[in-house]
């Protein structure tokens, strides 16, 4: 049964996937797809990222194009002192890092395009 529900899982990741990819093309490479972050250049960005907060602890951090805050979020865990501010503009992955930073005061998502 564990094998059925996870093979339907990786089905659905699969054609959301190929749906992001088909949406991107028609919009003519305006709207690019949502993809989260994760792995190693996610912990590499962090890593640097909290060399730089730690070199200018007035820093305000920016993400453009913040997703669901997969980048923001241990950034401001691990630097409660620092502001920090996501720029989204598809409501989706908006709506998640804005629930997902609920809890954290130093973090502002926006809902708007960064250009």
């Amino acid at each position: 049964m564990l094998l059925y529900f996870s093979f339907v899982i990786f089905a659905i990741a699969c054609l959301l996937n190929i749906w992001l990819i088909f949406y991107f093309i028609k919009s003519n490479g305006k709207n690019p797809p949502f993809i989260a972050s994760f792995g190693r250049p996610k912990q590499e960005v962090i890593k640097q990222a909290g060399l730089f907060i730690n070199q200018n602890p007035q820093a305000k951090v920016a993400d453009l194009g913040c997703g669901s805050g997969s980048l923001l979020i241990p950034l401001a865990r691990q630097f409660p002192d620092t502001e920090f501010v996501g720029y989204e503009w598809d409501i989706i992955p908006y709506m998640l890092a804005v629930y997902k930073t609920r809890n954290l005061p130093n973090v502002t998502i926006l809902y708007r395009d960064f250009f």
